[in-house]
């Protein structure tokens, strides 16, 4: 019973910080105007000096009714990431 309670708080605990942590540091790029629901893929792949990485969110249904509403319009105000 020790041997899997080891491996949960080695890796699983460690592997779901992250999870969450990319979550986090993603959202904060998208401004707090435009509302996300949840995260649908997360993708990223990086060397020694560089990298990039993708992350795709589902929009919350406020959000998207308004731009269905208001089409262009919605994004006009809308300048900084959070």
């Amino acid at each position: 019973m020790k041997v899997v309670g080891t491996l949960v708080l080695t890796v699983c605990v460690p592997v779901l910080g992250w999870v969450v942590f990319e979550d986090y540091w993603y959202r904060q790029f998208i401004p707090k105007e435009i509302g996300l629901s949840y995260r649908l893929s997360i993708g990223s792949d990086s060397g020694i000096r560089e990298g990039c990485g993708v992350a795709v969110f589902k929009l919350s249904d406020d959000t998207y009714q308004q731009i269905s509403n208001e089409g262009i319009r919605f994004f006009e105000n809308i300048q900084q990431a959070r």
